[in-house]
């Protein structure tokens, strides 16, 4: 990834609002149980919600809330969950359209050591939360029972790639989530490296928050394989990828289906911003938000590394 730009990115880095997202069903009075959250999230109904459970070390890091009319894509990239080992992370990029171009702002990220099934749960909660967004799953290993978590959990707005001609002769089951595979990541890759500098332009369309997610920007390079016959994509020096692969997964997905973002509801976006004002439950959040910022001021370490 282009140096100069990802140097300049880091001017847009923000400390997060952390914590963890509840099920909250007001009919059935059951709220912030862990042990009911899976059941909860089975028994989706109108009367369902997902709200902020703000933490200081939460696994989810927010850097803006879901708005009305807002259009968002979660990426999501899944290891084994075991302690010392890779990270499952899944990325939420806000979309907005520039002329004919999409752009992506980064606005929250789920990071942490979780298993497959457990993971698929919070993944069901993140994408509810941010107004339906649909979730880029990635396939093989891990993922499967990710996915087939979220299919328990009847998960419509689990993304499905039909994009692969081989797939047509496949089981339906085969078009959930995203392949990455040799074939595949230098495609991804390749997309997200134009979206963070486009050499025409020269400009960039994705505004990334994480300072975390930059380091392994940084640090995330092309290495020969063990036989030399081929590369892969990886962090250099045993660093993770999992931030930018999540990333990755999001920008792909809005690059080969733009269908995924609605015109329509773009314009009722524009229409409602002429009498915007805070519901409670945004304003709730901000003071929590501002509440964090200056208690992360006070520290004498970096609060944005970890």
């Amino acid at each position: 990834f282009d140096s100069w730009t990802l140097s300049e990115m880091y001017d847009q880095v923000k400390a997060p609002l952390r914590g963890n997202l509840f099920v909250d069903d007001k009919k059935k009075k059951k709220k912030r149980k862990q042990k009911d959250q899976a059941q909860l999230l089975e028994d989706w109904s109108d009367s369902s919600r997902v709200d902020l459970d703000p933490v200081e070390d939460g696994p989810l890091r927010i850097w803006e809330p879901p708005l009305k009319f807002g259009q968002y894509l979660i990426g999501a990239d899944v290891a084994q969950g075991l302690t010392g080992g890779d990270y499952s992370c899944a990325s939420v990029l806000k979309l907005s359209r520039v002329g004919l171009d999409l752009h992506f702002t980064q606005v929250a990220q789920y990071h942490g050591h979780i298993n497959s099934i457990a993971y698929g749960e919070e993944l069901m909660k993140l994408g509810l939360w941010y107004n339906e967004a649909p979730v880029v799953v990635e396939r093989r290993g891990p993922g499967d029972a990710t996915i087939q978590r979220l299919k328990m959990l009847n998960c419509w707005f689990l993304f499905r790639d039909a994009s692969d001609p081989a797939q047509t002769t496949a089981t339906m089951d085969a078009l959930f989530g995203l392949d990455t595979n040799v074939k595949t990541k230098g495609i991804l890759i390749s997309m997200l490296q134009n979206t963070i500098k486009d050499k025409r332009p020269l400009n960039r369309s994705i505004v990334i928050h994480c300072y975390n997610t930059l380091e392994e920007f940084g640090h995330f390079g092309q290495e020969k394989t063990e036989s030399g016959l081929s590369y892969r994509f990886r962090g250099e020096g045993g660093m993770h990828d999992d931030r930018v692969m999540a990333i990755a997964l999001a920008v792909y997905a809005a690059r080969i289906y733009p269908d995924i973002y609605d015109i329509d509801l773009e314009v009722k976006a524009r229409q409602a911003k002429k009498s915007v004002q805070l519901s409670d439950d945004d304003q709730e959040f901000w003071d929590e938000f501002r509440k964090q910022e200056r208690h992360t001021k006070n520290l004498t370490e970096d609060p944005l590394y970890e």
